[in-house]
């Protein structure tokens, strides 16, 4: 135990394993040996051979001679190191479960199996109404249960202490008689004397409870405004279903109404162009053979002559204008031709009017269209460089005619100063001039899209039309032979 031998110990004297600050230790033991007393367990440290130490159980007895004088002292000693240590640990576990006791903020308790409480930290104590431990440990808990949940908190005691766990909620009634509703959770816990108690933590939940029960009632409140919200909101909505119906079939009422209007103005276009052709071409032919015939009979007459001369001159500029102005309203070409010849004309006439610079592009396999879309088509076109004409100060532009099975597309773009922005942004938002309405309507008739890009550098016109499989031709309009001669246009660049 000591760590030397018997001829290292033997003959030594005993402060050989007392540690220094031991000594006196000794010698009052001595001192009871030599008046005959008996020390029995007596727990003491001593040290060994390497200089450790230990603890130790000694039990020392007096050794009398024959003649029963006390002569020495008996020592039976016992290593209790690992029991101390023991002790150590269980006395340090005690220490940190008094102090989580203490400093839960929660009630925590210790009740036996009959309800006697064996402990209470101080949180419990406030919550039950105790200024001291003492007014309520070692009595009956039950006391403090409110006797509509004391049995059932009973049982739920006895559980406990059988050996199961479990939770609990229950009314509690302090020392005050205010009432408070607990929760309470609870584990058995076996004591050193080998009896099973209950330990419980419990906090309490009044507040809680009234916050609950708040939240409830706000949130079936909540329940109500919202029901009554989707209520109305399900009314809003059917309401302004009905009105977008309406809205959408006035829209549509306002489309078929502007298309008439389209057709209408075409159809007035096209009376008009005739008019002139066939009425006011007519009388104004006839004027010219009446002065042609007149300008026989003049004779010498220098001064009749001449005004005879100018009034054929200026019937011949009218004869010009009548027929300018007829094929712009309605040019004839579109019906004979198609578009190729319609626009090459039209293109030809505003490169003598304006002076712009014009180039035309139309792809090979272009070929004929129904009646209503070339027109569209020439309608676009003449819009898109009248624009360019008056307001881009562009000496350039270009179009593009192309068509594949599906649709056909058009781009007209110049290299002028562009559209101002705001205005660029009214004309996207479809709500533009009379002019650009008129195009962005024979689009929509056909279900097509328009699309106008514009900055400094020139305006780009896009425009697609979804096509007819097969091309038609209006019967009323094209001559049979045209018809019967119609080939598809090879690519052609003016």
């Amino acid at each position: 135990m000591f760590g030397y031998t018997a001829q290292e110990a033997i003959g030594q004297h005993i402060t050989l394993i007392i540690p220094p600050d031991r000594q006196d230790e000794e010698r009052m033991i001595l001192e009871r040996m030599k008046q005959g007393e008996q020390v029995n367990h007596f727990e003491t440290v001593r040290r060994r051979k390497d200089g450790t130490e230990f603890y130790i159980s000694v039990t020392i007895s007096p050794v009398k001679d024959a003649a029963g004088h006390i002569v020495g002292a008996s020592k039976v000693a016992r290593d209790i190191s690992e029991r101390k240590q023991a002790d150590r640990a269980l006395s340090e576990s005690e220490e940190r479960f008094r102090a989580i006791v203490e400093t839960t903020p929660e009630c925590v308790k210790l009740v036996t199996f009959e309800g006697t409480l064996l402990l209470m930290n101080p949180p419990g104590l406030a919550m039950v109404g105790a200024d001291c431990a003492e007014m309520v440990v070692g009595k009956n808990v039950y006391d403090l249960i409110a006797a509509s949940d004391r049995d059932r908190f009973q049982a739920f005691n006895e559980k406990i202490c059988l050996g199961e766990r479990g939770s609990l909620e229950f009314d509690m009634v302090g020392l005050n008689g205010q009432s408070h509703h607990m929760q309470t959770h609870a584990a058995p816990l076996r004591l050193a004397d080998g009896n099973v108690v209950q330990l419980a933590v419990t906090r309490d939940i009044t507040e809680q409870n009234l916050n609950e029960e708040q939240l409830r009632v706000s949130e079936e409140r909540l329940r109500q405004l919202a029901d009554r919200l989707e209520n109305e909101v399900s009314i809003r909505t059917k309401e302004l279903e009905e009105r977008n119906a309406e809205v959408l079939q006035q829209a549509g009422q306002l489309r078929e109404l502007s298309n008439r209007l389209v057709q209408s103005q075409d159809e007035e276009r096209r009376r008009i162009a005739r008019e002139l052709h066939d009425s006011a071409g007519q009388v104004v032919a006839a004027l010219g053979m009446s002065l042609a015939n007149l300008n026989r009979y003049v004779g010498h007459n220098p001064i009749i002559g001449k005004a005879v001369e100018d009034s054929q001159d200026m019937v011949q500029q009218l004869t010009r204008e009548i027929r300018t102005m007829s094929y712009l309203l309605h040019p004839p070409l579109l019906d004979e031709n198609g578009l190729s010849g319609a626009i090459s004309w039209y293109i030809q006439g505003v490169r003598e009017r304006s002076g712009l610079n014009i180039e035309l592009c139309i792809s090979e396999d272009f070929g004929r269209l129904v009646t209503d879309m070339e027109l569209a088509v020439f309608r676009i076109v003449q819009e898109s460089l009248t624009n360019i004409h008056r307001h881009s100060n562009s000496k350039t532009a270009a179009i593009l005619l192309s068509r594949n099975p599906d649709s056909v597309s058009i781009e007209i773009k110049d290299e002028g100063r562009g559209i101002p922005p705001e205005k660029l942004a009214w004309i996207q938002s479809q709500r533009s001039g009379v002019g650009i309405t008129g195009m962005r309507e024979r689009v929509r008739h056909f279900g097509g899209v328009l699309n106008i890009e514009s900055n400094n550098k020139g305006t780009i016109v896009s425009v697609t039309l979804p096509c007819p499989t097969t091309a038609v031709l209006d019967p009323e309009t094209v001559p049979q032979d045209t018809i019967a001669k119609h080939q598809p246009a090879k690519l052609t660049t003016r």
